[in-house]
């Protein structure tokens, strides 16, 4: 994708009405587990009656040395850094990750918090981003720099630290907080004709491809099956409202319409590499104080845990990421699904060139392979996690006595275009 031409203030005196969407009861002084924390991310309007968030972060220990709770007052949303900007008539990368780090240098408060639990906990970290805004701001991006003598190295947050995802789902009973799950059993995917060949990615495990969205959809909606993971590999497409979103052929409305009980009963993880399928959106023009997307789709109907996109992901980097999940199930199916993705981004910070490369050459040309290599970095990090941070992935190895997959149906006809 060649790149197109192209804060957070401090905080003010915060109003005491909420903006409702997304709200929930949170019990501040709910224990968490050792080496656990959250942060919450609700929506507010501060005392002009802009649009904000405000955060309160909490976490557990084993002793009576916990850390702090943190808390801020109502901060404006950063909208020029969702990640959704970066298309082909998006920002220029490099822009965009300056933007991200000019952010990042405003939030010193919380740097210096996630710091001193990465001081205290150490590799038992984990962290759940409980956002109930519809803002997309990066929280894996954020930059932990060294604030003080001392700190651990500095870093983008998701490359450092395993982060799980989360947002209020009013029909759900389950708290994130249960025991974490074990995703265990076959493969199902659907794949568009684009994306068909990467099925064979399976071949290691008992695998069943679909192309075609009704075969698919009833091999969801039918009895219930031993499924550890649910695939899709398509073209998505997003908008501010519920009728933009779709993913492969099917609308948001449609993928909602089947029950999928097939995930009522098991744990089974949703992966959904599909462009902006991790991205929600306001469903107050449907009448409801909501925010919808495919993750939270999938979530509501039965799935323990999901990875999504919050962007339009480029296919080098979504066969990247398929390569390191089935990597991940065949050589530690034990280690927690938030940490694979943690290496995952880890490994593109650790390929970001040193210096950041300027936008510009000095004959004035757009540093194009500049671009570039930034542009592969924040596609890696786009990936995001919703579960339990310590869920994890043990797929069900093909049988011997019929190696392979079971093909359900063929591929596509027509070409559906991957964005």
């Amino acid at each position: 994708m060649p790149p197109a031409e192209e804060g957070s203030p401090a905080p003010r005196a915060a109003s005491t009405e909420q903006d409702t969407l997304g709200s929930f009861p949170a019990d501040p002084a709910e224990r968490l587990p050792h080496g656990l924390a959250r942060l919450l991310v609700q929506r507010v309007r501060d005392s002009d009656g802009n649009q904000a968030y405000v955060l309160s972060g909490a976490a557990g220990s084993d002793g009576d040395d916990d850390v702090p709770p943190y808390s801020t007052g109502p901060q404006l949303p950063p909208l020029k850094i969702s990640l959704g900007r970066i298309r082909p008539d998006g920002a220029f990368p490099t822009q965009f990750y300056r933007a991200v780090l000019d952010w990042s240098r405003r939030q010193r408060p919380l740097v210096r918090w996630l710091n001193e639990l990465r001081a205290r906990y150490g590799d038992d970290l984990h962290l759940v981003v409980w956002d109930d805004t519809d803002y997309e701001i990066p929280w894996e991006m954020l930059w932990l720099g060294a604030e003080e003598p001392g700190d651990p190295p500095a870093g983008s947050l998701g490359a450092l630290v395993p982060v799980a995802r989360w947002t209020t789902i009013r029909e759900l009973d389950r708290s994130l907080l249960d025991p974490p799950a074990h995703c265990t059993g076959e493969v199902v995917g659907y794949f568009d004709q684009r994306m068909w060949p990467d099925a064979d990615a399976f071949q290691p495990f008992r695998h069943e491809r679909h192309g075609d969205v009704d075969t698919f959809l009833a091999s969801l909606d039918g009895p219930d099956r031993d499924l550890g993971l649910v695939y899709m590999g398509c073209h998505g497409t997003y908008g501010k409202d519920v009728d933009d979103l779709t993913a492969g052929l099917l609308t948001w409305y449609e993928m909602d319409e089947p029950a999928m009980t097939a995930l009522g009963g098991r744990s089974t993880l949703v992966c959904l590499n599909v462009c902006h399928s991790g991205r929600l959106v306001d469903n107050r023009a449907g009448g409801e104080d909501a925010l919808r997307g495919f993750s939270e789709l999938f979530l509501r109907k039965g799935a323990t845990a999901c990875i999504a996109t919050r962007g339009e992901v480029g296919e080098t980097a979504a066969r990247a990421l398929l390569a390191r999940l089935v990597e991940h199930a065949v050589r530690t199916p034990g280690k927690p699904l938030a940490r694979m993705l943690r290496d995952f981004r880890a490994g593109a910070a650790a390929g970001l060139p040193d210096p950041l490369p300027r936008t510009k050459l000095g004959d004035g040309a757009v540093d194009r392979e500049g671009q570039r290599q930034v542009l592969s970095f924040l596609y890696q990090f786009m990936y995001v996690y919703y579960g339990h941070p310590l869920t994890t992935l043990r797929l069900a190895p093909s049988a011997a006595s019929a190696p392979g997959a079971r093909h359900a149906a063929g591929p596509p006809g027509p070409r559906e275009d991957r964005a």
